[in-house]
């Protein structure tokens, strides 16, 4: 999964808004009570957000308060910036694309299959370019 996927699930991007606005330590259950939702779910998609790289966890108090027994399990936003880009539209290769559909229609075909087929083609010949 890549980090602009794992924001892509509503839930996790409340969560992962949750933590940034928070500006500390949070653990899952200040998490879990925030959104409404089990403990459980919370860790799993806490986890989730740390394995893609947009959270860090360690052990330690969110409070910065020492209670007795174990210290629970932080989350907090990773200090790295976090970039995203999107490639440039080629419109071109859009019109090429859709000429081939539009000349290369079967019979019974549907114009978003005719598309639809065009495109992988298209896809196919850019991946095998050197």
């Amino acid at each position: 999964m890549t980090t602009l996927a794992a924001l892509g699930d509503d839930l996790r991007r409340r969560m992962f808004e949750f933590i940034r606005q928070e500006r500390r330590p949070v653990t899952r259950e200040e998490v879990a009570d925030d959104l409404g939702i089990p403990r459980k779910p919370a860790a799993f998609h806490l986890d989730k957000l740390v394995t893609v790289g947009l959270l860090q966890a360690h052990y330690g108090s969110s409070t910065g308060i020492r209670k007795v027994g174990r210290r629970p399990k932080v989350h907090e936003p990773v200090a790295e910036a976090i970039a995203v880009t999107i490639p440039e539209r080629c419109y071109g290769m859009l019109a090429d694309v859709l000429t081939e559909a539009v000349l290369t229609e079967a019979e019974g075909e549907s114009a978003h299959d005719a598309a639809l087929r065009a495109a992988y083609r298209r896809g196919e010949a850019l991946r095998n370019c050197p």
